[in-house]
């Protein structure tokens, strides 16, 4: 009696071991594995992630998720940067009306998106919440979701223009005191005023610099 319950405990034992075993390879493995691609996943974005240095779409493996950050575009997404202008236009710009936006808007849309260098900022969902357009030297437009706004978007999007693309100068509407102010908290300062806006309208526009960039060749 006492070999067999002995033989029995054994074989329960043998048992149990076997089980644990798969257990731990079927199950504690693969979670382990997933916390160490996990690990590694966030110590690379820890060490190589800014909120302003992508450009191209990031995407984590395994899960599928987008990061926010700067990303490039391309036309097919054109209308619905227009409509994020005209959207941050209508919470920003009130001396333009109706008419204003409506001649602006497929000017927008179909001219002066292509220009120029475009630079999009997206949430964590893909969806593009601000926008940057730069020609060599100057932003030419930097616009925010009005639902995004003080998120610290703009900002994140002339850090890039300045760090990225080599923007030292910006015109600014004179109308427009919230641009005005955001641009000297980001370091830039009026250097000069035209009574016209690019399209000649009496829109002034005010003359904006990095306060550390060199001067301009044209003040030399």
């Amino acid at each position: 009696m006492k070999s067999l319950i002995s033989t029995r405990n054994q074989a329960f034992c043998i048992s149990a071991f076997v089980f644990v075993h798969l257990y731990y390879v079927a199950c504690v493995v693969p979670v382990s594995a997933l916390m160490s691609v996990a690990r590694n996943m966030d110590a690379a974005a820890t060490s190589s992630r800014t909120l302003h240095t992508y450009t191209s779409r990031q995407r984590y493996p395994i899960t599928g998720f987008f990061m926010s950050g700067i990303f490039s575009t391309n036309e097919s997404e054109f209308d619905a940067i227009a409509e994020l202008w005209e959207a941050s236009v209508r919470a920003t710009h009130d001396f333009l009306s109706d008419d204003d936006i409506a001649w602006l808007r497929p000017r927008i849309r179909n001219d002066y998106l292509g220009a120029v260098t475009l630079r999009v900022f997206r949430d964590d969902a893909g969806v593009i919440r601000g926008f940057l357009g730069a020609s060599p030297g100057n932003v030419e437009m930097l616009f925010v979701a009005p639902e995004a706004r003080r998120q610290g978007i703009g900002a994140a999007l002339l850090a890039y223009a300045v760090r990225e693309l080599d923007c030292t100068s910006v015109d600014v509407n004179e109308q427009n005191p919230q641009a005005l102010a955001f641009y000297r908290r980001e370091g830039f300062e009026v250097t000069g005023r035209s009574a016209l806006d690019g399209q000649g309208r009496p829109f002034p526009l005010l003359h904006m610099r990095l306060a550390t960039a060199p001067p301009a060749a044209d003040a030399v």
